[in-house]
């Protein structure tokens, strides 16, 4: 949700959708085939995902001049939890993971325009990530988990 209630729509790419792609990409090569299969067996168990349905993709933006924009996102207990944000139009961009309770978890601040975190989370549960932009135009972003 972005500062002014607007929720951005979610995009089509889901893990099976990137895996039915690799499948017809790597046609009868047999290396790849079997790779393939390992990810695939890897993507339907919820032991190898943080983000509770599997990994997560949204496309929003955040105002300029210190503007957030918050997600809540439910992870598994005990689950190697990972998030990425990238910047489409160069803007500096910090990331903030707080848990129900909103005490932080994990952060990127650093001036760069893309962010990174991981986590493992004690409990199974909603998750704020908050993506601000420091800079002083709009910018819209692309987030991802795992």
């Amino acid at each position: 949700k972005s500062k002014d209630g607007k929720v951005a729509s979610e995009s089509g790419y889901t893990a099976e959708k990137l895996i039915d792609d690799a499948k017809k990409l790597a046609g009868k090569d047999k290396t790849f085939t079997n790779w393939i299969k390992k990810v695939e067996k890897l993507i339907k168990s919820s032991n190898t995902r943080g983000a509770v349905g599997g990994p997560k993709y949204q496309y929003s933006w955040a105002y300029g001049y210190n503007g957030k924009t918050q997600f809540s996102i439910p992870f598994y207990a005990n689950s190697f939890a990972e998030i990425y944000v990238e910047s489409i139009d160069y803007a500096d961009l910090d990331l903030y993971v707080y848990d129900e309770n909103w005490n932080l978890i994990a952060r990127d601040t650093s001036y760069n325009m893309n962010c990174y975190v991981s986590f493992y989370p004690r409990w199974t549960g909603r998750f704020y990530v908050i993506v601000k932009n420091t800079s002083k135009w709009d910018s819209c972003f692309q987030i991802f988990t795992n």
